[in-house]
């Protein structure tokens, strides 16, 4: 947008400078000054126009797109509420696990008699010594506080269950990680996927701006020679470069376009919003070895997740030889600490209840041997199954290692490939230059064929793609060996440091 702007003020200018030198030359001064007054208009609302568009360019780091991505994307955010749910279930857990369940009830019982009618041969109810007549009431209360079940040793099986969620917790914080660094470097594969696209766009122009003066210096050529056979093949065939030329680049404008709309849609902000893009797509090396790199292996998630299974496993393992094996099982249940009071009254021969509180304490102690049945000595197929499931995740942890150790070479072997060739791209587009160069200072001249101007023209606008396309899937193929590792910043390219 902004070298489209700059063009047509180019081009304003040009304008500028022609109709001054020929209003001037004629000594027409009034038609010279209505000239200025209609320029100074057009040039104030050009100002007005280019102003709102430079404005609506919004100046974008990488760091600052990240930042935006993070804090606008809803798998982001779902993301981050699994994370609290699972610290919340952990310590559930061990809640669970080592805390009996307490609980503290009341309750209080009031019968009063609130009014007293004669029996039926007319005799009245019971009265008190005084006269009048007996109120026949009942008062109970009762608070108490109670333990429902508290495990005082079962062979450690409680520690191996937290354990268990510990490393399930542990499991699921590495999936966690993954999912923001795999959010991240789309992110950066997306921004610099869009500063790719809009240098190409830019050498598409510049490739127009050099195809169109060869077309013009074409037609110039034509008109010097005055010939009146048409327009000439050389004419024709710059105008046909022309054309393709300008086909060429409106179809790298409309692949920019949707790199930006796809851009937008990933970090949330309005679809149609473009930027100035300020860090840079440089090339950096790798600089370590393939050994050091395959010592990274054991410490990479997808071997750490595989560990953890494996540990699970024993856990598993060793928690059901434990159900199989006669071990004692202590445990407290139905244990009440409480205080209640019982005040009745009643006249006759009901006898009353005493008026002093009482203090009520219940114990139960179970200890389990099992012998037979699901959990019985004889019921090995339990057993069995855990075995095999421990053989097989201790082959699963071979096999991702062996797997990661043979990717990690061969990326290694095709990054280290890509290196030599982005050399020998720059020394071919270094070569392109000065023989385009070259080429357009023979041209003027008339020393070489239209031919030969297209190739060198041709040559250069690929060098310079070609280059440029190396670099980018050089950073890609980075970032996939980073991703394997599960390293954020592996190659020294550190994207979560200010640019």
């Amino acid at each position: 947008m902004i070298i489209e702007i700059f063009n047509k003020q180019s081009v304003l200018l040009s304008y500028c400078y022609k109709y001054c030198y020929k209003y001037c030359h004629k000594k027409n001064y009034y038609k010279f000054l209505i000239f200025l007054l209609t320029l100074s208009i057009v040039i104030g609302l050009n100002f007005f126009f280019t102003s709102n568009a430079i404005a609506s360019l919004i100046r974008l780091t990488l760091k600052s797109a990240i930042e935006k991505g993070i804090s606008q994307s809803l798998d982001i955010k779902s993301q981050k509420i699994s994370d609290e749910l699972d610290e919340l279930r952990l310590k559930m857990a061990q809640i669970a696990a080592y805390s009996p369940a307490i609980s503290l009830s009341s309750s209080v019982n009031v019968n009063r008699t609130l009014f007293q009618m004669d029996s039926a041969d007319g005799s009245s109810p019971i009265k008190n010594a005084d006269g009048t007549k007996r109120n026949m009431q009942k008062e109970n209360s009762q608070i108490a506080l109670g333990v429902a079940d508290l495990n005082i040793f079962n062979s450690w099986r409680t520690v191996d269950i937290v354990k268990a969620k510990k490393i399930e917790f542990l499991k699921n914080r590495l999936n966690s990680k993954q999912v923001y660094r795999t959010f991240v470097f789309q992110i950066i594969n997306a921004y610099f996927e869009l500063a790719k696209q809009k240098e190409f766009v830019e050498n598409a122009k510049a490739n127009l701006k050099l195809v169109q003066a060869i077309h013009d210096l074409a037609v110039q050529k034509k008109k010097s020679e005055q010939s009146a056979e048409g327009e000439g093949v050389d004419v024709l065939f710059a105008k046909n470069a022309l054309i393709q030329a300008k086909k060429e680049t409106k179809n790298l404008m409309n692949q920019y376009k949707m790199a930006i709309l796809k851009f937008n849609f990933l970090i949330s902000e309005p679809l149609d919003q473009e930027y100035i893009y300020v860090t840079k797509l440089d090339y950096r090396s790798i600089n370590f070895d393939l050994k050091s790199l395959v010592q990274k292996v054991d410490l990479s998630e997808s071997i750490l997740a595989k560990k953890m299974d494996l540990k699970s496993s024993e856990i598993i393992l060793k928690n059901t030889w434990k159900d199989l094996l006669p071990l004692p099982t202590l445990s407290i249940s139905g244990y009440q600490l409480g205080h209640s009071f019982d005040n009745s009254r009643y006249s006759g021969t009901i006898s009353r209840f005493s008026d002093d509180p009482n203090f009520d304490v219940k114990m139960q102690i179970s200890w389990t041997i099992p012998f037979n049945g699901e959990n019985g000595p004889f019921n090995f197929i339990a057993v069995r199954t855990a075995e095999l499931a421990l053989f097989r995740a201790k082959n699963d942890l071979a096999k991702n290692r062996l797997s990661l150790v043979t990717q990690l070479v061969s990326s290694y072997q095709n990054i280290k490939s890509q290196e030599k060739q982005i050399s020998d791209l720059k020394d071919a587009l270094e070569n392109a230059s000065k023989l385009l160069d070259a080429s357009l200072q023979k041209f003027i001249k008339g020393e070489i064929k239209r031919e030969q101007i297209k190739e060198a023209v041709e040559a250069s606008l690929k060098a310079k793609t070609d280059y440029i396309t190396a670099i980018f899937d050089h950073l890609k193929s980075k970032m996939e060996l980073a991703q394997s590792l599960g390293e954020d910043d592996l190659f020294g390219d550190n994207f979560f440091q200010s640019e």
